[in-house]
């Protein structure tokens, strides 16, 4: 049985210090410029591991020829799938993820699959999407739905479900917009405010 249906849209990075893994991901790989958002507070219903949670990350996604790259640093050390394969430092692959059109058909496949619920969340489509600067009265969906899946035991790391839905659609065409008016230099490190 094949584990993933979808193509993987993001591969992702823990990192001890966001800034400098975006400048060595730069210089090493030609990605970015990296979409920075600090302290990032976008999850609803947040649950590690069937209990409530809440844990202080800073999230940066760049685009790297076909894939988006996403590098993520938390700043607590409260129990997240980030610290599963971290927990006393270090940084690496963490996980890679698909933009799937049936959120509960892949989630319970995966289930099925032997892997568990490491974290899920309503990734609040309002509050959530400060950084995107989209277009007054642009139309968005309440909630989308993201479920982190542990396959360690099959890749060596969790497959992040994206449920499809216009914003997690136009974030990543915005990155790879980003990307491709680039120069490779000016400003590789944007803020969201």
């Amino acid at each position: 049985m094949s584990l993933l249906r979808y193509p993987i849209v993001q591969y992702a990075y823990f990192v001890q210090d966001v800034d400098a893994a975006i400048l060595r991901w730069v210089e090493l790989f030609g990605a970015g410029p990296f979409l920075k958002v600090s302290h990032w507070s976008g999850a609803l219903n947040h649950l590690y591991r069937g209990k409530p949670t809440t844990e202080d990350v800073t999230h940066a996604h760049g685009q790297c020829g076909a894939v988006q790259i996403q590098l993520t640093q938390q700043h607590d050390k409260a129990p997240s799938i980030w610290r599963d394969i971290y927990p006393d430092g270090g940084e690496g692959f963490h996980h890679v993820a698909l933009i799937v059109d049936d959120f509960d058909a892949e989630k319970r496949r995966l289930l099925e699959a032997g892997c568990e619920i490491g974290e899920e969340f309503q990734f609040d489509c309002v509050t959530g999407t400060s950084h995107l600067k989209l277009e007054p009265g642009t139309v968005l969906p309440r909630f989308g739905r993201v479920a982190y899946m542990d396959a360690r035991h099959k890749i060596g790391g969790f497959v992040e479900l994206l449920e499809r839905n216009p914003i997690i659609e136009h974030e990543f065409a915005a990155v790879r917009a980003m990307h491709q008016g680039w120069d490779g230099k000016t400003d590789p490190i944007r803020y969201s405010t």
